[in-house]
Order: structure tokens, then sequence, then C-alpha cells
């Protein structure tokens, strides 16, 4: 599991991830990427696209950011496109909780309106 990170203009920070969010790959990433998506308020936008499996656990990373940045008045959304992932966060009802997008123009858009 690989994780990047950019900041676009407008002061929202792209975290894209890459492998498996199975056991190994979230405890791969799990502290880099708590330490980023939750020390501070922000606008995030996590890049799901090249992550084809999520298990409950990477689910819960997720979760546990999402509720983290709302709880401060910060904005989070997915980027995840169709496929496997998507329809296990869709099953999983992350959808609820966190806006899902299918590319990084639509969820810019949706962190922006928030």
């Amino acid at each position: 599991m690989e994780m990047r990170h950019e900041t676009l203009e407008g002061e929202i920070t792209v975290v894209a991830l890459c492998g498996r969010l199975d056991l190994e790959g979230t405890q791969a990433v799990d502290q880099k990427f708590s330490f980023l998506t939750t020390s501070r308020t922000g606008r995030f936008l996590i890049d799901l696209t090249e992550v084809p499996y999520i298990a409950s656990i990477g689910i819960r990373m997720l979760l546990m950011t999402a509720r983290s940045q709302m709880q401060r008045g910060g904005r989070i959304a997915l980027v995840v496109p169709e496929g496997m992932s998507r329809q296990v966060l869709e099953t999983a009802g992350i959808g609820q909780v966190v806006p899902m997008c299918v590319d990084i123009d639509s969820a810019r858009d949706t962190i922006a309106a928030g």
C-alpha cells in the first residue's frame, strides 16, 4: 500500500491511496494517513481510484477520518470510480456519512459547495 498527497488550489489536500486496503495495507499507511487527515481541520479528497479491494479495517480507517473532520468542522469526500471498491463502500453505507464522487473534479466541487 502506498500513500501520496498534494495540496490543490483552495487548500484542498488530495490523499491518494494505491493498493489493497486489507489488514496489511491498512496497517502500512494507517498512522501516516491518520496524522495527515486528522491532526488539523481541513478539506480532504481521499482518492481511492487505485484501490482494487477494501476490507472492513480499511472502511473503519476512512470512517474515523471522516468523523474526526466533521467534528472539527472540516470536510472530506471520497473519490471512488465505479467498480468493486465502490460497491463495497455503498453496501457498507459509507455514502450516508461521507460523499462519494466518481472523479477528482466532482469531489472538489462537493468539498467547495459545503
